[in-house]
């Protein structure tokens, strides 16, 4: 017995899933996304339960109620950020490590030549995941113009 829990141990380092550098998608559903009202701060909250994620809702002036979402299975995740009121931002991927769950947001600029008002414009994207004790972060990078855009 001790001689194949050996094994298969050996086996998952060599491909991967106990290494250091072990990283995995997780699934995730898009709650919300859009730019947002009035005043918020930038960054990544954290929500494990029904009460946080109505005050979250409201606070970002989200339309509607919150969804009612699992939260034995689940947790939701909210980025805000932004830049002009032009850009939009699109949730490509999620992944976790050892240490964090990364958003990995795409900013879409609009095409060449597009007239656009350059006014900061906050946007969100609230998105529910597997439940985790791993902190939350963002990775935002340039996506291109909204012809590659991939959400449509």
């Amino acid at each position: 017995m001790r001689h194949s829990l050996s094994v298969v141990l050996a086996l998952l380092v060599g491909v991967g899933f106990c290494s250091p550098g072990f990283t995995a998608d997780l699934p995730f559903k898009i709650l919300s996304a859009g730019k947002v009202r009035g005043q918020v701060e930038a960054g990544v909250t954290e929500v494990r339960d029904a009460k946080t994620l109505a005050q979250v809702w409201s606070h970002l002036g989200l339309k509607g109620h919150a969804p009612k979402v699992n939260f034995k299975q689940r947790m939701v995740v909210a980025w805000v950020g932004g830049g002009s009121a032009c850009d939009k931002y699109v949730l490509a991927r999620v992944h976790e490590d050892e240490g964090n769950v990364t958003l990995e947001i795409n900013r879409v600029r609009p095409p060449p030549g597009r007239m656009c008002i350059m006014i900061f414009s906050p946007s969100a994207i609230v998105a529910s995941l597997p439940r985790t004790s791993k902190a939350a972060r963002a990775n935002v990078a340039d996506g291109g113009p909204a012809a590659r855009d991939s959400s449509r």
